[in-house]
């Protein structure tokens, strides 16, 4: 395929000494020229029909507008050929890709010329010449061009792909980093060895703590969060994991509040309404406002759930963490 580039040589010679001149048309040839700037024959393509041109010029940036207008009686003229004015001159080129559409021969390379005839507004013979140049461009230039864009859109993927790696390896980073702190958390006696259930797993503290914050922010740092209990199942679960503890605690926080409306438990992480529960007898009791809950051993060997303060509670209390 040859695309085909055209440029304007050389000043357009006529009278046109008026700022505003109207040349009636007569006819329009269009010629392939040779090196000396002579027609070759047979090369050519003359139109006789009338259309008007209206000649302007912009005394503010030297540009010269020029307008044609089909003639009454000259159908289809307006759809061959369009008026091209640039500083450099007039030049008559066409509405379709190839430069001189209808021209003989117009894919060659060469210099083509414009030739009207015409009568002014005064009745006197006009004479109007212009030529351009037609360039070959091969198929390397769009080659090479396909090939800068081809280069661009890998060098964009390659940056999207470095900034993948550099996310991967920033979460390779801090999931080593939870993993090093819960070792180290387990190794100095602050957690058990976890226990799972379901696809959960539970640690219960080897200490005790005075506030549920406390107990709320060790399970945070370990990546979880306070024990939430669904149903009776994952009760009995957790009541075997606290019972095997070691050591076991009398007691231990679990993740609900009923801190925003009196006995509207609500589980914090999950901020879901707390539907199952296995409060001991006589509570929840919110004796001395008590808002946050424990999982506890009775005197009966029995683990129920019981209210108790959030803080600077009578006894300290274990906790008990869900990840």
């Amino acid at each position: 395929m040859v695309t085909l580039r055209a440029t304007t040589l050389g000043q357009s010679r006529g009278t046109m000494e008026d700022s505003c001149l109207t040349l009636y048309w007569h006819g329009l040839t269009l010629s392939r020229l040779d090196r000396t700037g002579a027609p070759i024959p047979g090369e050519c393509l003359t139109i006789k029909q009338r259309f008007l041109v209206t000649h302007n010029s912009n005394n503010h940036n030297n540009n010269h507008h020029i307008k044609a207008e089909q003639r009454r009686g000259s159908p289809g003229i307006s759809k061959i050929f369009t008026l091209r004015a640039t500083t450099l001159g007039h030049s008559w080129g066409t509405k379709q890709d190839c430069c001189l559409s209808r021209s003989p021969y117009c894919t060659e390379e060469g210099v083509y010329g414009c030739v009207a005839r015409g009568l002014d507004s005064l009745g006197h013979l006009v004479t109007m010449t212009s030529s351009i140049l037609v360039k070959r461009s091969s198929d390397l230039d769009r080659f090479r061009d396909a090939l800068v864009k081809v280069r661009q859109t890998l060098q964009q993927s390659q940056s999207c792909c470095t900034s993948l790696h550099q996310r991967v390896a920033s979460l390779e980073w801090t999931y080593s980093r939870l993993t090093l702190t819960l070792a180290h958390i387990e190794k100095n006696t602050v957690l058990t060895p976890r226990d799972n259930y379901l696809d959960h797993r539970y640690y219960a503290s080897k200490y005790l703590v005075n506030a549920f914050a406390t107990g709320k922010a060790v399970c945070e740092v370990v990546g979880g969060y306070l024990a939430e209990i669904s149903d009776a199942a994952e009760n009995s679960a957790v009541i075997g994991i606290v019972g095997n503890a070691q050591p076991r605690l009398p007691g231990y926080y679990l993740g609900a509040q009923d801190s925003q409306q009196e006995k509207q438990w609500v589980w914090l992480h999950n901020n879901t309404q707390m539907l199952y529960s296995d409060w001991q007898p006589g509570e929840p009791n919110n004796l001395g406002d008590e808002d946050c809950m424990e999982i506890i051993l009775r005197p009966s060997g029995i683990w129920n759930w019981n209210d108790i303060k959030c803080e600077r509670v009578t006894y300290d209390k274990g906790f008990l963490c869900e990840v």
